[in-house]
């Protein structure tokens, strides 16, 4: 049997292999770039890293010191920082082999903050968004203080003027006295005046605010023998004016001077403008000058003498 034919198809198969194989070889995909988007510290003392393509068990170093690793993902490892680890900034590496895709370094800050950087560029202003909806109204705010009072207005038309009512007596002994004021309007008493009627006396103003529609005084008065007169003028808001005249007469209590009060101011002198009549005078023979003959205020009325004394001690002439 004739092998050399079989030996020629064995080594043309064996090469036909071999080629054939080498460009499948030649086509393989080389693996993605292993990625660190951020790390930033967690609580307890974890450090999160985020990222790409950390493999099945990736290896995590802080200046070349292995970490221990809680969890790892593709996109994301959580490692453990050292205990009583100083704030500073460190060089991280993560790797899942040897080749330049299987590793990825950068420099992280960790414990305090690292110094401020310098300010960005202002991006662009975004469009002005839609209005949103009306807010319910707030609260009203506190009341301002009282501004002052403005100028007076013009004088009103037609309205009533007030009213003022008083408890005076026309005539009185006393020589003190109080008497009790009081002014009414419908539309409210705005100011009144109380003036001596003395030349180049200034009146008194009292100004009504708020405006009310009665309004009480008490004026206490020191009066002197005879008239004695007080002025009031009151006005309303509407401008309406209208005034009164107090006058109050005083009487004297012992007109006479005979130290008996008369009976005008409820003494028992009744002729207190004569000094001889009184309670402690005697009796005269004549009358006392009215056709009355009640010298003592006795209430009886006689001619002569009361015999007080034994009758040989008096002169002749004036026994009848």
């Amino acid at each position: 049997m004739n092998r050399r034919p079989l030996l020629v198809l064995v080594l043309v198969l064996a090469l036909a292999v071999a080629f054939g194989a080498a460009p499948a070889h030649a086509q393989k995909v080389a693996p993605p770039q292993l990625l660190v988007t951020s790390a930033v510290p967690g609580e307890n003392g974890l450090l999160i890293i985020t990222g790409l393509n950390f493999g099945l068990r990736p290896l995590v170093t802080l200046n070349l010191i292995p970490l221990v690793l809680q969890s790892a993902t593709a996109e994301q490892i959580v490692a453990v920082l050292p205990p009583a680890l100083q704030p500073g900034t460190y060089l991280l590496g993560v790797s899942r082999g040897t080749a330049t895709v299987d590793n990825w370094s950068t420099v992280v800050t960790l414990g305090a903050g690292g110094p401020k950087g310098d300010k960005g560029d202002t991006g662009a202003a975004g469009p002005q968004g839609a209005m949103g909806p009306e807010g319910p109204a707030g609260p009203a705010g506190a009341g301002g203080p009282l501004g002052p009072q403005g100028p007076q207005g013009p004088p009103g038309t037609g309205g009533t003027p007030p009213t003022i009512v008083h408890d005076a007596p026309a005539s009185t002994v006393a020589r003190e006295l109080d008497v009790n004021v009081t002014i009414t309007d419908d539309a409210g008493v705005s100011y009144y005046v109380i003036q001596e009627p003395t030349p180049g006396a200034e009146g008194s103003v009292r100004l009504v605010y708020p405006p009310a529609t009665s309004v009480a005084a008490k004026l206490r008065r020191v009066l002197t023998l005879g008239t004695n007169r007080v002025l009031i003028g009151a006005t309303d808001t509407g401008g309406n004016f209208c005034s009164a005249a107090i006058d109050i007469e005083r009487q004297c209590d012992d007109c006479d001077g005979d130290g008996y009060m008369g009976v005008q101011a409820g003494g028992p002198d009744c002729n207190d403008a004569r000094a001889a009549v009184s309670p402690a005078a005697g009796f005269h023979e004549v009358d006392r000058g009215d056709g009355s003959f009640d010298w003592n205020c006795s209430g009886s009325e006689e001619k002569s003498l009361t015999w007080l004394y034994d009758p040989t001690d008096l002169p002749p002439s004036i026994i009848e």
